[in-house]
């Protein structure tokens, strides 16, 4: 897909936002160290507006040297009018640090550079097993919002829906969609990143599936096609039954990758029993 010119703001760290506070920075790095993989923006993608439920995860990085100033550290997903579907390692590291509910807000503007519609938050929850076992981190966590949103939210998959569409020959050949608001990396040559607040849609290819992860392929040279990278940490990944056609089930989210953002994302599985058990405390799960 086109990469769209960027405003050549470049990210201050792994999460753009975060470069302000050093133990956040240190927290997020100690996180990505248990992963395996530094968390995973949209690798050749176009400008969204197919997905307004789809948000950023925002952060009062500084509450004391610079109050009232938030900015994007992840990206997520409605899960009903109230409550909003991250990655567990984007707000694992908030607590020990010292931040609160009222550090966060979401934002489903389609562009946060700089903010200017923000949802507060009234309180969040992490998966309590999450990041805790490498091979099924239970990698997801929840916002809850102080007020409802007036957006459809997104659809859950049924239990083991990934499975038995591999059964069915389903996935091999299929392409997800990734939707977030990370940085942009560059394809080749010496990595760099760009951040310009945009949410953007990019597809990658069908590579695996275990027990806790979706995984896809991101070499865009040799699949035409895109990926995800830093920022993307929670954005959700589409299954379009029809390839091509509008679709609003999401059946991962972005949970890492390599550390380049070239070669692969590995994204949670949202249709696995253990994940399951926890988001049907905020909403009934199909």
């Amino acid at each position: 897909m086109r990469r769209l010119a960027s405003r050549n703001r470049t990210p201050r760290g792994p999460s753009p936002g975060l470069a302000r506070s050093a133990t956040a920075l240190a927290a997020l790095g100690m996180i990505g160290a248990v992963l395996a993989q530094p968390a995973g923006a949209i690798s050749d993608g176009i400008p969204d507006v197919e997905h307004p439920n789809v948000g950023a995860l925002l952060l009062e990085t500084d509450p004391v040297g610079h109050p009232g100033e938030f900015e994007p550290i992840c990206s997520g997903s409605l899960l009903s009018p109230r409550h909003f579907l991250t990655a567990g390692h984007c707000l694992a590291f908030l607590e020990p640090e010292g931040f609160t509910a009222d550090n966060l807000a979401v934002s489903f503007d389609q562009d946060v550079d700089p903010v200017v519609n923000m949802l507060a938050a009234s309180d969040f929850a992490v998966h309590p097993n999450a990041l805790r076992q490498r091979s099924s981190p239970d990698d997801v966590g929840v916002v809850t919002l102080a007020e409802p949103v007036g957006l459809d939210p997104i659809e859950l998959p049924t239990e083991n829906f990934l499975d038995q569409a591999a059964a069915q020959g389903g996935l091999r050949g299929h392409s997800f969609v990734n939707v977030g608001y990370g940085v942009v990396p560059n394809d080749r040559g010496q990595p760099s990143f760009e951040f310009d607040g945009l949410r953007r849609q990019s597809t990658s290819p069908f590579k695996g599936l275990t027990k806790a992860y979706l995984l896809l392929h991101m070499r865009t040279d040799a699949t035409g096609e895109g990926g995800s990278c830093f920022g993307d940490s929670g954005g959700p990944k589409f299954f379009e039954p029809v390839p091509g056609e509008l679709s609003n089930l999401a059946v991962a989210l972005t949970s890492g990758g390599d550390p380049v953002c070239r070669a692969h994302s590995i994204n949670q599985r949202l249709d696995i029993p253990s994940v399951r058990t926890f988001l049907d405390d905020f909403v009934p799960v199909p």
